[in-house]
């Protein structure tokens, strides 16, 4: 169960998930559809948009390689990523009420520690450690706007766009230069 949302999600579906059993969508999808979202929903898409394009792979890259060792991504690394990403949002025409994005909580740290092993028990490749990240994200959205105007009204769609500002904050790790990243 998800510690901050009406989510349940087994262990085993999501290590078949990995194992190629998603049925061509994405982890995101998947966490959507659990929550109630419409398949239609306009977040979806911009969702979509947003993680399709060539600046998102690539910037995922840079954060695999900044974390990953050896070619695979151990938890710490995940958990480095998950503690450093933040952002705000806002609606488009009034910037003066930012929503600060949540973020990770000690409880989701020892859920990450306790089950990364589980559900990547050899490796997790970069398009793997993607798909996590991209759930990561689209949890943390979804966590915070609910807090604000409510999961149901979210659920239903909001009358005003939202703009969000996200980055990744990496530090000093394996050697390797801090960087900030802006998503």
């Amino acid at each position: 169960k998800d510690p901050r949302t009406p989510v349940s999600i087994s262990l085993d579906a999501i290590r078949k998930y990995f194992q190629g059993y998603n049925m061509g969508r994405q982890l995101w999808e998947w966490y959507l559809d659990s929550l109630g979202f419409s398949p239609n929903s306009a977040i979806r898409g911009h969702i979509r948009g947003l993680f399709n394009g060539q600046r998102h792979e690539d910037l995922m890259f840079k954060v695999f390689e900044h974390l990953s060792i050896d070619g695979t991504m151990p938890v710490e690394g995940a958990l480095t990523f998950s503690r450093g990403f933040s952002g705000s949002m806002h609606v488009l025409v009034q910037s003066k009420h930012v929503m600060p994005v949540s973020q990770i909580k000690p409880e989701e740290e020892q859920w990450m520690t306790d089950h990364w092993g589980v559900i990547f028990p050899e490796k997790c490749t970069f398009e793997d450690f993607k798909r996590m990240t991209e759930l990561f994200m689209v949890r943390r959205t979804v966590i915070t706007l609910a807090d604000y105007v409510g999961l149901e009204m979210l659920r239903r769609g909001l009358k005003a766009p939202i703009v969000c500002r996200f980055k990744i904050d990496l530090p000093v790790y394996n050697g390797k230069p801090a960087q900030s990243l802006d998503i």
